[in-house]
């Protein structure tokens, strides 16, 4: 009988360790224990609230910002508890101490928010206790590690993807994340100077980690949620370093975010040949713009049946288990199921995307390239495409045309257009300052085909109409150069150029 129960201690044992070695008790993590720092300061470039001066003293009110960094740690610690990350998204624009009567208060306060839409209290309360995998300022294991960037959802806070972040950690990442937040509180208006605001977040953050301990600067990724999703690509449109985007269900995929920020290229990216990976759920829920679009770089997608966006996020699927029976959104009980599968895929795919092309591992590469179901995933759709060939950039497509002529110039236009319209294949002004040296070498014709390409690129050019009149004016072709003149002097009144010129030729204005 002594055996029986001292086998039965043992195996509880066993399986107490084996829980606590899960992250969160749901994913197996890497080779490392996870440090947790909590770096709070201020962006003084920035405000965040009006100029007070009390006394002769003016109030601090520079823009404030907390940033969470997991870390590889080489020791164990005190695990923090997924209550303790409700209360440091509590305190990302105040950073003064929370006692203990305001922390049961907001506690409280958190409980009674799911109490009043079917939680169970013991659920709530396991889950609020849970252990996570980081500890706080524990000692950084030596050598160096790539850094991520995680960009959360709007309104939301900077623990949204804590299990990812560990996970990621765990397996050899420094991972930064912080709230977007709005212009003098938490809450956004989603507004152009939000977006702009927010790449100005996620900048001071690429900056403040330039000399974090053990950190590896020639290797970053890009992680983003929804609203996080669009800010990462345009913080990558002005930082060549990034080397990897994960987009988890990204709003940049639905057609009227995309016109509402319209004045962003999206694709115009310092590095094009970065990597690309899009989580998604299904079609109806999320368009494919980024991947069809995604030309210069690697690209996959991946889309989940039957989960809705949340689910993309540690902190839904931590709260998911505060219910029983009936779970938010008419899901019975069964769906935890479908969100927790969900979830470690969307880990395990991030994770060998950064393992693939920051850390340029073989293995990572297969796992991308593999069936879903060769990587025991299920219920999911897949889609890959290798990049291809990097246009020229503008000095070079210039280099072209002064070395090989207009004609090849023009037939890799040609070809380039037919597959991006956007792509910087030369700037108005070095056209402009070619053409007229062709001209005056007599290459009048060849002018003609370099002004004919800015106008193509930009049909608003009334200075590419107005040289290309006065190239036909040279060739001889009178009519010709009244039509390029009559259409610069209608898209800019005050040409006197072109007013002069048709004087001269007889045009009517």
């Amino acid at each position: 009988m002594k055996k029986i129960v001292l086998l039965i201690l043992i195996i509880g044992l066993y399986s107490s360790s084996y829980a606590q070695e899960k992250i969160f008790n749901y994913l197996t993590p890497g080779n490392y224990e996870v440090g947790l720092k909590v770096i709070q300061t201020y962006d003084y470039s920035r405000t965040f609230g009006p100029k007070v001066i009390e006394n002769g003293v003016m109030k601090k009110n520079a823009r404030p910002i907390q940033i969470l960094v997991w870390y590889p740690s080489s020791e164990k610690g005190k695990k923090l508890t997924f209550q303790d990350y409700l209360l440091l998204g509590v305190r990302e624009v105040n950073f003064a101490e929370i006692n203990e009567t305001n922390k049961e208060r907001l506690i409280e306060k958190h409980k009674q928010n799911f109490l009043r839409r079917g939680a169970d209290i013991d659920s709530i309360n396991s889950i609020l206790n849970r252990q996570c995998f980081s500890s706080l300022d524990t000692k950084a294991v030596e050598g160096k590690f790539p850094l991520v960037v995680y960009a959360p959802g709007g309104n939301e806070r900077c623990y949204e993807n804590f299990m990812l972040a560990e996970y990621l950690a765990s397996n050899g990442y420094i991972v930064a994340s912080i709230a977007l937040i709005g212009a003098e509180t938490h809450l956004m208006k989603f507004d152009k100077s939000d977006y702009d605001r927010s790449i100005d977040d996620i900048s001071f953050v690429l900056s403040q980690m330039h000399d974090f301990p053990n950190l590896d600067n020639s290797k970053l990724g890009l992680i983003g949620f929804c609203y996080g999703s669009i800010i990462n690509f345009m913080v990558a449109n002005q930082n060549s370093n990034v080397d990897v985007i994960v987009d988890l269900f990204g709003a940049n995929n639905i057609q009227n975010t995309r016109d509402k920020v319209g004045s962003y290229r999206y694709m115009n990216l310092k590095n094009p040949r970065m990597a690309y990976l899009q989580l998604a759920g299904s079609p109806e829920e999320r368009d494919s713009y980024m991947f069809n679009n995604y030309l210069y770089g690697d690209a996959y997608q991946y889309r989940f049946d039957n989960v809705s966006h949340n689910a993309f996020t540690a902190k839904y699927v931590a709260q998911h288990h505060y219910f029983k029976d009936k779970l938010p959104g008419g899901h019975n009980a069964e769906y935890k199921d479908t969100v927790d599968a969900c979830y470690k895929n969307i880990c395990k795919l991030t994770l060998q995307m950064l393992n693939a092309y920051i850390k340029k591992d073989k293995a990572g590469i297969d796992y991308m390239n593999n069936n879903p179901k060769d990587n025991e995933m299920y219920n999911i759709s897949q889609q890959k495409q290798k990049a291809i060939e990097l246009p020229p950039y503008p000095n070079e497509f210039i280099n072209i045309i002064r070395t090989e002529g207009t004609q090849k110039a023009r037939a890799i236009y040609d070809k380039i257009r037919t597959i991006d319209n956007h792509w910087e294949l030369f700037t108005e002004e070095q056209m402009i300052f070619l053409g007229y040296q062709l001209m005056k070498n007599n290459q009048v014709e060849d002018a003609i085909n370099i002004f004919s390409m800015i106008v193509m690129d930009n049909p608003e050019s009334w200075n590419g109409y107005d040289s290309i009149g006065e190239a036909y004016y040279n060739l001889g072709d009178k009519e010709k150069a009244i039509t390029n003149y009559k259409k610069s002097l209608e898209l800019n009144p005050q040409n006197t150029n072109a007013v002069k010129m048709l004087e001269k030729l007889g045009g009517n204005i």
